[in-house]
């Protein structure tokens, strides 16, 4: 039996096979087909879905680890405040609350706590989470005016006035320095209301903002079907970066805090009554710094 010799050559254009004993067969090939063409864009589309959000969550877990280490040092200055002010929370608010002549000058509303800690961190990259730069207003007049001649006018933090305020400034009075939380991610600059009341952390700030206004009864805007709203809060995986009394600072999301994380005190009723219980739980209210 013979053997019959197979080879191609392509001529214009042509792809041409030539079998010894048998006639030319020709074909003319310019390209893929349609559907290996469909078939390529189908793999790329589906690939691209799932790379895709997980680039984008290791893009969110890298600001994440840029944030806690600005937290970090933020801790270590308020420790630094601490020891120099005689074991007192940083404290200091100038009477003119409504000119650029003494905002710059107060830790409270209107000012922020950078204007006492400035001496101990002067770097304002670290009071701007990478997530939300530049973040919201602080250092303003009261027609919202932002003070130039202040140190910084920025930022993406609340800090929580109330938890100290409780035990008036004083360290000492702390029960569990490394459950005590000072700050964390979020638009509320100012967590210095009462936990239940029209500007309060329940009810109008971060965990309304978290769980709906409808859950908490609350009026931040947020229903439940929209929460946790991360443009306010928890924008980290659906977490904050907490920063702590003993000057560490950990990721963690408010389903795990207790309210003794906020309010560090155990000398009331109420205080015994929410000191374990979960900030995504409405606290006993009654009196301050519960209700107000």
């Amino acid at each position: 039996m013979k053997k019959r010799c197979r080879f191609a050559t392509f001529h214009n254009g042509w792809h041409v096979t030539f079998v010894r004993g048998v006639s030319p067969v020709s074909s003319y090939r310019v390209g893929f087909t349609l559907i290996e063409l469909l078939v390529v864009i189908a793999i790329i589309a589906i690939l691209a879905a799932i790379l895709f959000p997980v680039f984008s969550q290791a893009r969110e877990k890298a600001r994440q680890s840029s944030c806690l280490s600005n937290t970090k040092q933020i801790a270590l200055s308020i420790v630094q405040y601490t020891t120099d002010y005689d074991e007192r929370f940083p404290a200091g608010n100038h009477p003119d609350n409504n000119t650029c002549n003494g905002v710059p000058y107060r830790y409270g509303w209107r000012g922020w706590v950078v204007n006492v800690l400035w001496a101990y961190v002067r770097n304002p990259q670290l009071f701007a989470c990478p997530s939300r730069s530049p973040g919201w207003g602080i250092n303003y007049d009261a027609g919202g005016a932002l003070c130039t001649n202040a140190v910084l006018n920025y930022t993406t933090y609340s800090y929580n006035y109330l938890g100290p305020a409780a035990i008036g400034l004083m360290i000492p009075r702390v029960l569990e320095p490394a459950r005590f939380t000072l700050m964390w991610d979020s638009q509320n600059r100012w967590t210095d209301c009462a936990i239940v009341s029209g500007c309060g952390l329940w009810t109008n700030r971060d965990i309304c903002h978290y769980l709906g206004y409808d859950v908490v009864g609350g009026n931040c805007g947020t229903p439940s079907g929209a929460a946790p709203n991360i443009n306010y809060t928890s924008w980290h995986m659906l977490g904050n970066n907490f920063v702590y009394v003993d000057g560490h600072a950990k990721w963690n999301r408010w389903q795990n805090m207790k309210w003794g994380d906020i309010i560090n005190r155990q000398e009331t009723t109420l205080d015994y009554a929410n000191y374990d219980r979960p900030c995504v739980q409405m606290p006993a209210t009654g009196a301050w710094p519960w209700s107000g």
